[in-house]
């Protein structure tokens, strides 16, 4: 039975808001459950940029922000953003380094047109979690085979394109290198951190499911607050 019809176009940036607020829930970085700031590094500036930080700010009490993009302006203006409307402490800094040197949390959220290692394995101390969404490989390949865990929202699509694929096609990224699926881990069959030290890779491609179960907790949101509009589309029987 049709329960809903959705507006999937701002989809992809709540879908990605919801994955990032999921995996940092999961597999928090070193001590964030205990302590009551962290430090953020954000690369890029692009549209989800915002959505991202106020997801992670809803989890933890961040102490800082810092976002680098390769654009002046629009690091600036996200600093500007951040701060007005989340309260948080923001810096544009004009470094990929000085975004992800002793960072908690570092959120990869670039626009490459061509491979570029912009963030260095040596930037990346213990404990901390690195989220990666471009679709262009920006992460050094040292990363991802020294991390303690890499997780994946689904292995099979990653397995097919996107940020990481190039070290899936020469055979340096394979199955086993895997602990787990983040819906693993949502449903409990596998654990997230378990160690202080754990450095923790999550790459996420994003996938359709999520918009379903994003519509069906939007759904439920609706009838609990007793908000909406029923609309008729057509008349007849459902078939």
């Amino acid at each position: 039975m049709r329960q809903r019809v959705a507006d999937v176009r701002d989809h992809p940036d709540i879908r990605r808001q919801f994955v990032h607020e999921v995996s940092a829930a999961l597999c928090p970085p070193s001590g964030l459950r205990q302590i009551t700031c962290a430090k953020l590094g954000h690369i890029g500036a692009r549209g989800t940029a915002f959505g991202n930080l106020a997801a992670l700010a809803s989890l933890f009490a961040l102490e800082e922000i810092r976002i680098a993009s390769h654009r002046p302006e629009t690091r600036e203006k996200l600093a500007r953003e951040v701060e007005a409307k989340l309260g948080v402490r923001a810096l544009a800094v004009d470094s990929v380094e000085a975004a992800c040197r002793d960072a908690d949390i570092v959120i990869e959220a670039t626009r490459l047109e061509k491979p570029e290692i912009l963030i260095r394995d040596r930037w990346l101390k213990p404990g901390s979690l690195l989220v990666t969404y471009g679709w262009v490989m920006a992460v050094d390949p040292a990363t991802v085979a020294g991390v303690e865990k890499r997780v994946v929202d689904d292995w099979a699509q990653c397995r097919k394109g996107g940020a990481l694929y190039p070290l899936i096609a020469s055979g340096a990224f394979r199955d086993e290198h895997i602990h787990a699926e983040i819906g693993q881990i949502v449903s409990g069959d596998r654990p997230g951190r378990t160690e202080a030290h754990e450095r923790i890779l999550f790459w996420h491609r994003g996938f359709a499911i999520s918009d379903i179960v994003l519509g069906a907790w939007i759904l439920a949101e609706a009838r609990r607050k007793g908000i909406g509009q029923m609309l008729t589309l057509w008349e007849g029987l459902d078939d």
